[in-house]
């Protein structure tokens, strides 16, 4: 009967054991998930800044379209980069880098 109750005394102090270091750890997993899905998400979105000021910048140099034209052309080619790299952000958010790289370009003159 000892060993029996023994045994338990040492499963209760295992599971003790095992619960106050999954309360320790399970907090520090959560924290690193998150913090690495925040730098996924700013790594795509400095991406998308990059091909727009590009693609905005190609724009610039066509002189036969109008402006709704080439923020539009400028809107599908950074679509088309996004498509190409399996990157999903939605269509407001790079008509947004877009029309703010074209304003960076044309503060600038010319140069982002």
């Amino acid at each position: 009967m000892d060993n029996i109750l023994n045994n338990l005394y040492a499963i209760a102090a295992l599971a003790g054991f095992l619960a106050t270091i999954l309360g320790y750890v399970n907090p520090l997993l959560k924290q690193k998930i998150a913090k690495e899905k925040n730098l996924r998400v700013k790594s795509r979105y400095e991406l998308l800044d990059t091909w727009a000021t590009n693609a905005a910048s190609a724009m610039q140099a066509v002189s036969d379209l109008p402006g709704q034209e080439k923020k539009e052309q400028a809107i599908q080619m950074v679509n088309q980069q996004l498509a190409d790299h399996n990157i999903p952000i939605d269509v407001d958010n790079v008509a947004a880098a877009v029309e703010k790289a074209a304003q960076n370009l044309s503060k600038n003159g010319g140069n982002a």
